[in-house]
């Protein structure tokens, strides 16, 4: 391992899947949703261990290419296999690991750790220093337009060339920045943990303060559907209290939609919509944030949860000592997409796998005629979706299952000479 520095193909499962009897049915949606990297929830199942026994975990993430990473308070480690086994990288240099990030549109894979932000573009074989300016990070993020941004204690900084260099945007003014979020359509929220939550709509050229509350902030997330902002907040007055602040509208106004004994370090929302806080445990929501359940078992007593993460519609937390866990039974699959045909045409749906309802979205080059159909995989229409004109541009169209066996289907758009399909995995 060397560090330098420097200034949906799918076969088509057509042909006996229904008339084979039940057995069969079940063994090959096992394997097309191994195909598809979805994974199937057990009816009954809760948390269960991952990895990385007793270690504090900080990040979770996936390259493109499969590799798993983990920012610990041991290091970093990588994980080619999915996570069966893990093996600690640069363990000298990266003592303490703190943050990472893939960027979407080269694969580059940003840590921040104690000695300052590293990028590797080979999955972790090799790692280039990215500056002295950068050092003392905590938080990294990458933006719509795939700017890299970094924030720690000597402020938050701004990189437009994948971190070859950077601009400063922030100062951490007696603080320091310990959590960045940035939502699609490219504001950028950093918070102090010394009550300071701030957001810029021009890139970091200006800043807004925001008062959701005068109470310490561990945690920060934006949703990448909604763009919904929630702070997790902690007051030390006996009896330490923890709340969750919830605004709609990019942080302007807020409303408190948790608010109970406890101590609270994450909070995180997945591509289906669902959020999860780490509050002494974990707290789910299924409705943008606004109501809230626990959601538990198999947990040991009162875990510090310190991070989330999805990979694979698996959803992952990475607790303060016990290590990482996986959620058995809760599907959030990443949202499947459609290459982009040649025709500019593009389809996705999440979220997938699904339960009774789920979102199909679709963008045209141009304006024209549209058929959005959903097929059975033995090749009949089971549901129309979407059938005249349309505006060029994104769209999105409910799709509601109930009455269809659970199973694999296709959804099917065709808008002038150009098709585009994607699967589509419906749980009872």
């Amino acid at each position: 391992m060397s560090v330098r520095r420097a200034g949906m193909a799918i076969a088509d499962p057509v042909g006996g899947m229904v008339r084979g009897g039940a057995a069969r049915l079940a063994a090959r949606l096992a394997i097309i949703a191994l195909c598809l990297g979805l994974s199937f929830a057990a009816a009954d199942a809760d948390w269960v261990p991952a990895g990385l026994a007793e270690s504090r975990i900080r990040a979770v993430l996936e390259s493109a290419s499969g590799a798993r990473f983990a920012c610990t308070s041991g290091g970093l480690f990588r994980s080619l296999d999915g996570g069966t086994t893990w093996t600690s990288i640069q363990p000298l240099l990266f003592a303490d690991a703190f943050s990472a990030v893939v960027s979407p549109d080269s694969n580059h894979l940003f840590i921040a750790v104690e000695s300052g932000v590293y990028r590797s573009g080979d999955d972790g074989a090799s790692w280039m220093s990215l500056g002295d300016a950068i050092a003392g990070t905590y938080s990294l993020a990458i933006a719509p337009n795939h700017d890299v941004y970094a924030s720690g204690a000597l402020g938050t900084w701004r990189s437009t060339d994948r971190g070859l260099s950077w601009s400063q945007v922030h100062e951490a003014a007696g603080s320091f920045t310990d959590g960045i979020a940035i939502d699609p359509d490219g504001r950028i929220f950093l918070k102090s943990i010394f009550l300071e939550l701030v957001r810029s709509t021009d890139q970091g050229s200006s800043w807004d303060t925001l008062t959701p509350s005068d109470e310490f902030m561990p945690a920060l997330a934006v949703s990448p559907r909604t763009g919904t902002v929630l702070v997790g907040t902690m007051s030390f007055d006996p009896p330490t209290m923890l709340s969750v602040y919830r605004s709609a509208d990019h942080g302007d106004t807020w409303q408190r939609v948790v608010h109970r004994a406890g101590g609270i370090d994450a909070v995180q929302f997945l591509s289906n919509g669902d959020a999860l806080a780490g509050a002494d445990n974990v707290l789910h929501s299924t409705d943008d944030g606004r109501t809230w359940t626990p959601r538990n078992t198999g947990l040991p007593f009162e875990t510090q949860v310190d991070c989330f993460a999805q990979v694979h519609g698996q959803v992952f937390a990475g607790t303060r000592q016990a290590g990482l866990w996986r959620e058995e039974n809760l599907a959030a699959s990443s949202p499947q997409h459609s290459p982009r045909a040649a025709s500019g045409l593009r389809l996705s749906v999440t979220p997938s796998p699904f339960r009774l309802r789920t979102r199909l979205y679709f963008e045209l080059p141009a304006a024209g005629r549209v058929r959005l159909e959903v097929f059975a995989v033995h090749g009949e229409r089971v549901a129309r979706v979407a059938d005249g004109e349309f505006a060029a541009g994104p769209h999105v169209v409910p799709l509601d299952a109930r009455g269809l066996p659970a199973g694999i289907y296709f959804a099917r758009l065709a808008a002038g000479a150009g098709v585009v399909s994607v699967p589509i995995l419906f749980l009872k």
